[in-house]
């Protein structure tokens, strides 16, 4: 029974050590350089995160910061999911090696252990294991993957890795009210999408404003 639980400890470690400098924290700021928000994300290519939208839009600055410190600007925003909280953004990495997760090739299945991967409350690279308890369906996100792992705000964006250390989802709301209510978008819903719309983070914050102003 020792052996076997220290087995699966060396894979959770193993996985969080490979994965880990892959998620970044995201920070945004406003046209004055003030802090607007924290947030995390994760390099899915050698120049492009995914993270939620609601952590970036209205934005004027964004930056990236990795596990071991290297800090890299935001550059260009490109469109993923209509209508879905999630986007793909474009990073000046300046051509250091990056290292990127790759998506899961295998349908996720209830009591599936997970392990998440992001920056609650700001609190940079922390880790947490649950399961995914069910799938849901729900008008404004799509189809969901509800987790055990513990998500608090900063989490959102945050990569849902399975054990064998690729993305399933990516982290996006919780239910304050009840335990362990945690959400993910599906993975399959974003890594699919082409990265052929690319506009600046100041157009795309001049579209949101158009949009809210059309709306009132």
């Amino acid at each position: 029974m020792g052996w076997a639980c220290k087995s699966r400890d060396n894979d959770i470690t193993d996985i969080v050590k490979k994965a880990r400098e892959a998620v970044v924290l995201v920070s945004t700021y406003d046209a004055e350089d003030s802090l607007l928000a924290t947030g995390s994300g994760f390099f899915v290519s050698a120049n492009e995160i995914l993270t939620n939208k609601h952590i970036v839009e209205f934005a004027e600055r964004v930056t990236v910061r990795t596990s071991s410190g290297k800090e890299y600007l935001v550059t260009y925003v490109i469109s993923v999911v209509k209508d879905r909280d999630l986007r793909k953004l474009g990073v000046d990495t300046r051509g250091d090696a990056i290292q990127a997760l790759q998506p899961s090739q295998n349908t996720p299945q209830v009591g599936e252990k997970v392990l998440v991967i992001g920056n609650p409350l700001g609190l940079e690279g922390t880790v947490s294991e649950g399961i995914i308890s069910a799938f849901r369906e729900t008008p404004e996100h799509g189809n969901l993957n509800q987790l055990t792992a513990p998500i608090s705000p900063g989490s959102s964006g945050s990569p849902v890795l399975d054990m064998e250390g690729e993305v399933i989802g990516i982290a996006t709301l919780q239910f304050l009210i009840g335990q362990n209510l945690n959400f993910a978008v599906g993975i399959n819903q974003t890594f699919s999408q082409a990265s052929d719309k690319l506009i600046s983070l100041q157009e795309w914050k001049r579209q949101i404003e158009n949009d809210f102003a059309k709306i009132g």
